[in-house]
């Protein structure tokens, strides 16, 4: 689906048993990682204490599982409730989830953002812009000098910062905008 919606996902009636919940041991197992970047994909597994019985074990296991529902209900919501309200989150949650980017996709998730260049002060005041990363992103995303082939134009000037981000960089600032964005949206 366009949006990374779970077809398979069901609502239901959710009962509330998050009061009360014995103590869990926490465990972190790598999944995988690549080591020297900021990249990796970690999974958390939590293990019911060691000295339950068999009804407190069942108990426990049940309360997990709807905390584990609960969890993957509000991340659907998360998108299906700004995709509902604002055609643009449909379109900026398709360019989210493509795996490669550049600086013509970072800029038109951007721009859907903005909706329009007369707003900008207005966006970036909403959404904590500072004017100087705003700068090093529109750098690391027009200029070849600093993206290479990636960047969103051909023309190569000076880039008008001293430290223009990286494309990945770039790529975190306009993921880091875009949560609060599609909150807003839904909270707005």
């Amino acid at each position: 689906m366009a949006a990374e919606i779970d077809p398979e996902m069901v609502l239901g009636p959710v009962l509330d048993l998050s009061s009360d919940i014995p103590q869990a041991i926490h465990f972190a197992e790598l999944d995988s990682m690549i080591m020297g970047t900021a990249i990796c994909t970690a999974k958390a597994t939590v293990l019911p204490p060691s000295n339950l019985s068999v009804g407190q074990y069942i108990e426990w296991y049940n309360r997990r599982a709807e905390l584990e529902y609960k969890a993957q209900l509000e991340e659907q919501r998360a998108k299906l409730e700004p995709a509902f309200f604002e055609p643009r989150a449909v379109k900026v949650l398709q360019l989210l989830k493509k795996k490669e980017h550049t600086g013509e996709s970072l800029y038109k998730i951007y721009e859907l953002m903005e909706e329009n260049q007369s707003y900008r002060k207005e966006f970036h005041k909403q959404f904590g812009v500072d004017q100087n990363d705003f700068d090093r992103f529109k750098d690391a995303v027009h200029n070849p000098l600093v993206s290479g082939e990636l960047a969103r134009h051909a023309n190569v000037q000076k880039p008008r910062t001293s430290n223009p981000m990286t494309l990945s960089e770039a790529q975190s600032f306009v993921t880091d905008l875009s949560r609060q964005w599609l909150a807003s949206l839904r909270h707005g």
